[in-house]
């Protein structure tokens, strides 16, 4: 099975993704251990009250590297991570509390690919290369917490491989049984809370840009604890 290393000069292509040299975009490389990008709780989270989207594309090198690796975590709030090799997601509503979903079948291994949930006030719904892999009925408005967004990171969840685009919106953007996969970028409009595309940074710096227009920058963690930026991307 191929590894990270290996897809260095092949980006890894299979379902749910795609490859192109013509934009220059980047993606994070997350050692596993403890790097993180953290971006700064906002009343611009808070928007998404009765529906919401998470998505990222993430090229995963092991999902049994740890138990539970966190993809985006704002805790108590959402949470979208692999846990035992499956997609799993964390929302927490005033109708109910903590609601956890698990995905149906395993994460892909060593390729990329989108991931995206969707919550639309009455069930909420994940994605895994275009296919639901899970449909749960969860009502309730989505509970506030004023913790930041970790990206790639949580105390005892490391994740290892990489994360490429990522948006957050406050509205539902997919439902039925499949989804048409992105095949470029993520796009901006009045439901972005925040876009982090990785096209504008050059591959260079400790900050992941926010392009929403929100400024919810991630930081990279200080020392030990940056991740780097890589030339492997999904487009």
């Amino acid at each position: 099975m191929q590894n990270l290393q290996s897809l260095q000069n092949n980006r890894g292509l299979g379902s749910g993704s795609i490859a192109s040299s013509v934009v220059p975009n980047y993606s994070i490389q997350f050692d596993g251990v403890n790097d993180v990008v953290t971006a700064p709780d906002s009343a611009i989270w808070d928007d998404a009250v009765t529906a919401f989207t998470m998505e990222c594309w993430a090229l995963v090198d092991d999902p049994a590297f740890n138990s539970v690796q966190t993809f985006i975590k704002k805790d108590s709030q959402w949470i979208q991570r692999i846990e035992n090799s499956q997609l799993q997601v964390i929302v927490w509503t005033s109708v109910g509390g903590e609601h956890n979903t698990h995905s149906a079948g395993n994460v892909p291994t060593a390729t990329w690919t989108h991931f995206a949930t969707s919550y639309d006030g009455a069930s909420i719904q994940s994605y895994m290369a275009g296919v639901r892999v899970n449909n749960d009925v969860i009502t309730g408005n989505i509970s506030f917490t004023g913790s930041p967004v970790l990206f790639g990171f949580a105390t005892n969840e490391a994740f290892k491989g990489n994360l490429g685009p990522m948006r957050i919106s406050k509205v539902a953007r997919y439902t039925g049984a499949t989804l048409t996969v992105p095949t470029a970028p993520f796009t901006n409009d009045a439901n972005t809370l925040a876009l982090y595309n990785m096209n504008t940074e050059g591959g260079t710096g400790t900050t992941m840009v926010d392009t929403s227009g929100n400024g919810l920058d991630g930081v990279f963690g200080a020392a030990t604890a940056a991740p780097t930026w890589s030339a492997l991307t999904p487009f």
